[in-house]
């Protein structure tokens, strides 16, 4: 496997390991590589913003909800410039979502 496809795996890798770990830092940082500042999310949570920066509202708001939030990925694919993600995602909801 070349370079760049591992490398594009590992970026969703750290991704679901700082959800899994409740790391807002990476979790922050690594949107900033999966999403242009422009980027338009759409959710039907409230959030301030776009891009990386919205994302990580979301996240937020999940990890606060879902306090043992954890994603453990079933399949993990990459070609080309695309990475393909099959999770399983667990969680007990304890807060407010919407």
């Amino acid at each position: 496997m070349s370079t760049d496809l591992q490398s594009n795996k590992a970026v969703i890798r750290r991704f679901h390991d700082a959800t899994n770990t409740r790391d807002l830092e990476v979790i922050s940082k690594t949107t900033e590589e999966l999403f242009a500042p422009d980027a338009l999310i759409r959710t039907p949570l409230p959030v301030g913003a776009t891009g990386a920066q919205a994302m990580t509202e979301v996240f937020a708001r999940l990890l606060r909800v879902f306090p043992d939030l954890h994603v453990a990925i079933e399949d993990l694919i990459a070609e080309a410039d695309k990475v393909v993600s099959r999770n399983t995602v667990t969680g007990t909801h304890l807060g407010e979502y919407l």
